[in-house]
């Protein structure tokens, strides 16, 4: 088990983070061919980078919501129209809502479009996505489809961008892992 922890901190909100744990694991995995190593180079292509990881959402057909991946004004100008509010911007390469920007409402496109602007400005590459609107999330740790921890994570309300901690969110551990509904939407997503 590779821990992620002991990257160069340099790396760190880049896309050679994930790129170094993914090369570096590709090399143990080609000299150790009998050995199944944790996580994997395909679990590191995808670790905090989420233009992976919606690349492999539209793979295996998982569902998320509408999102677009603007890394220069072109872009920017080319989708401005078919964003609707509420929507979010994130940065491609973090974790714990780092670069997460909340815009619910704007008077106008030219508004919205300054401030995507100033965010392109400060990231060079930014993904918007559109907001969903929810109070509570479910975390479910799986092996081989089946549950064996998770737990649910409450935000303060409906418009509130995030259920981390760091945003006031509440962790609850108050869960039915035997739950058969719960147990199937693991094993479907488990599948994909």
């Amino acid at each position: 088990i590779y821990l992620t922890r002991l990257y160069d901190y340099k790396l760190k909100n880049s896309e050679l983070l994930s790129k170094s744990f993914e090369n570096t694991i590709l090399k143990l995995e080609k000299e150790n061919h009998n050995c199944h190593l944790l996580p994997t180079s395909l679990d590191y292509k995808i670790y905090e980078n989420k233009k992976e990881v919606y690349r492999f959402f539209d793979y295996t057909n998982i569902k998320y919501p509408k999102t677009f991946i603007i890394n220069n004004l072109d872009n920017l100008d080319e989708i401005i129209d078919e964003i609707n509010y509420p929507v979010i911007t994130k940065h491609p390469y973090s974790c714990s809502s780092f670069g997460m920007n909340n815009f619910d409402n704007y008077n106008d496109k030219i508004d919205l479009k300054n401030k995507l602007t100033s965010e392109l400005n400060n990231h060079k590459e930014i993904i918007i996505q559109k907001k969903i609107m929810f109070t509570k999330e479910c975390r479910l740790t799986c092996i081989n489809g089946k549950i064996f921890h998770g737990y649910y994570r409450h935000k303060k309300n409906k418009f509130t961008m995030s259920a981390a901690t760091c945003e006031g969110g509440k962790i609850d551990f108050n869960i039915d892992l035997q739950d058969k509904k719960l147990q199937k939407i693991a094993r479907v997503f488990y599948e994909k």
